[in-house]
């Protein structure tokens, strides 16, 4: 830090600095590459196999009874009470991970007792930070891993939660 002056009044101690332009020809800088500790590769490798990381991914179209709205006969049969939904699901202020083993829950034992349908609430994510969680994680679960429980799902009519929860049709 030796010569360094305070700046008082007098800035004629400021100089502007003169930038150097690169020549045309100059070769490309060589990028750094830091040596890697063997015990700190092996920590984040064990710190990585220990996360629980819920993806999945896949390299398929869907298949056309995947992507098939859910029936209009079904939905209005649901508001004349022709289908009824006894059970509910309140998924409010449940994480994902618990969300979801509850939902596993929930549509095993609803199936068990010979239900038809039941409601799924998700919220519609208004106090979620980015973009509703619950809501995406349910759905895409029901897609894929509920397949098992889950013949069709729709968003519920607005008389019982819109687009905050889900209408669940059950496999037999």
């Amino acid at each position: 830090m030796g010569g360094v002056r305070p700046l008082g009044a007098d800035q004629s101690a400021v100089r502007p600095v003169a930038r150097a332009d690169k020549p045309a020809h100059a070769a490309p800088a060589t990028p750094v590459v830091d040596e890697v500790n063997p015990a700190e590769q092996e920590a984040f490798a064990q710190a990585i196999g220990q996360l629980k990381l819920d993806v999945t991914f896949s390299d398929r179209f869907p298949e056309e009874s995947e992507l098939k709205p859910l029936g209009a006969n079904r939905l209005r049969q649901l508001k004349k009470g022709i289908i009824r939904v006894d059970r509910q699901l309140d998924l409010h202020g449940l994480t994902r991970g618990e969300a979801l083993e509850a939902l596993r829950r929930f549509l095993h034992n609803a199936r068990v007792h010979g239900e038809k349908a039941v409601l799924v609430i998700t919220g519609k994510g208004l106090n979620s930070p980015g973009e509703p969680v619950l809501l995406q994680a349910v759905s895409s679960w029901m897609r894929d891993a509920g397949k098992a429980y889950v013949l069709e799902f729709a968003p519920a009519p607005r008389e019982m939660g819109g687009g905050g929860a889900f209408v669940v049709f059950l496999r037999e």
